[in-house]
């Protein structure tokens, strides 16, 4: 997740709410934005095969902010598993 707020403002708290039961929810996740306003969030999902929507707000000069929503897809990834049946 990444985004850039506009006019840029450094060390602005960004955080994503997570849509769930069609009420939009906190999540754990921030960030902070940089001298230019941009910020970005990588994390490793560990929810099962599924979709959300997201979206990201911050609270500037008392306003609070929020982006469009936005979707994403979690897959299954194949994987690889050491196995050795000697063992």
């Amino acid at each position: 997740m990444y985004g850039q707020v506009k006019p840029s403002r450094a060390k602005q708290r960004i955080n994503i709410e997570v849509e769930l039961d069609k009420k939009w929810q906190p999540t754990s996740l921030s960030a902070v934005t940089n001298s230019i306003g941009t910020w970005k969030i990588e994390v490793t999902a560990t929810a099962p095969i599924g979709s959300a929507r997201y979206r990201a707000n911050a609270t500037i000069l008392n306003s609070k902010l929020y982006s469009p929503a936005a979707a994403i897809k979690i897959k299954r990834t194949p994987e690889m598993i050491n196995y050795d049946p000697a063992r």
